[in-house]
């Protein structure tokens, strides 16, 4: 949960002073001294005042064969007020 707010966050201060429509990235997830464990995938689509943000993060090496190959998405969507992203949905 605390990947997916810091994401957003991140996707609210890139848009905020950019103005881009549309924003992609992969992001490595570590652990301590298990190191890279996963990856994510997230994603920011913007049209006028509406947004889409959506993250998928799946396990690597050994912790996806310990987490049976486990995959999360998340995706939420609403508008913008005053730079701000308010959500209307969150699945």
């Amino acid at each position: 949960m605390k990947l997916i707010l810091t994401l957003l966050l991140f996707f609210t201060a890139v848009f905020a002073e950019t103005g881009v429509r549309t924003l992609k990235a992969e992001y490595a997830i570590s652990y301590a001294i298990f190191g890279k464990i996963g990856k994510a995938d997230a994603s920011l689509r913007v049209d006028k005042n509406r947004y889409i943000a959506t993250i998928s993060a799946q396990a690597t090496g050994v912790a996806k064969i310990m987490s049976n190959r486990r995959i999360e998405r998340y995706k939420s969507s609403g508008i913008i007020v005053n730079g701000r992203l308010e959500p209307l949905l969150f699945t």
